[in-house]
């Protein structure tokens, strides 16, 4: 009985908001980025999910350890040459690239997380069970102790080692060009609850998330006032 991964995928999302919730009031209008990109166009080359707000993550979900193998066969060894031979990719993936993968026993699935360079073969001591996702969210939420090692990449940076991870695809001639643009997609606590807030770029999304989701608060006010005004005006009692 092993899940499929976008099972997987479900309730680590689940899980994250949980948190999300207990962690943030609901007076915190900052945007938090959850783009879901598993079997889109874009998904080669931004994987199966991007999280995060100041630090962002890239996640891949595999059903079971078995399965881990199968990232490791979609590089050739030209491919893997040009990931071993860049420093950025290198010195950033184990930041900011994961892969999570699902463990069952009996009735009970947990995940167990480990860097994309251990999937690759490429890491100084290969782990595939280095830490659980509840480090994780952890991380994403911004309640570590300060003693471990932060996660995650800032938007920007991030964006730049997919860019650096798509050139090192394209040296084995997997694509050509660049990834295809996307929206991207964060949620923010507001006035009015949850809301789902667009931006043509993760750097945006995130950097200018709070001003962006404020001032969709501020014209939902403003809405608000109009409206009242125009039942103050239908009840006789406007100027």
């Amino acid at each position: 009985m092993n899940p499929y991964e976008n099972q997987l995928i479900g309730a680590f999302v689940f899980a994250l908001g949980q948190q999300h919730g207990r962690r943030f009031p609901a007076a915190d209008a900052s945007a938090f980025s959850l783009n879901l990109f598993q079997q889109t166009p874009l998904d080669r080359a931004y994987s199966d999910l991007i999280v995060g707000r100041d630090r962002c993550l890239v996640l891949e979900f595999k059903r079971t350890r078995a399965e881990v193998a199968s990232e490791r066969a979609k590089w050739s060894d030209a491919g893997l040459e040009a990931f071993r031979s860049d420093r950025v990719l290198l010195a950033t993936a184990p930041l900011a690239h994961l892969v999570l993968y699902g463990c069952t026993d009996r009735d009970t699935v947990c995940l167990k997380a480990c860097t994309y360079l251990d999937v690759l073969g490429l890491a100084p001591d290969v782990k595939l069970e280095r830490f659980a996702p509840e480090r994780l969210i952890k991380h994403l939420l911004d309640v570590e102790d300060g003693t471990a090692r932060p996660i995650g990449l800032a938007p920007d940076a991030l964006m730049r080692y997919l860019d650096f991870l798509w050139r090192a695809r394209h040296a084995q001639g997997e694509s050509t060009g660049g990834p295809a643009q996307g929206a991207w997609l964060g949620v923010a606590h507001g006035a009015g609850g949850l809301r789902i807030v667009a931006a043509r770029s993760l750097g945006h999304l995130l950097g200018r998330g709070r001003g962006l989701t404020q001032e969709l608060e501020r014209r939902r006010t403003e809405r608000k006032l109009d409206r009242d005004r125009d039942d103050e005006r239908d009840m006789g009692l406007g100027r």
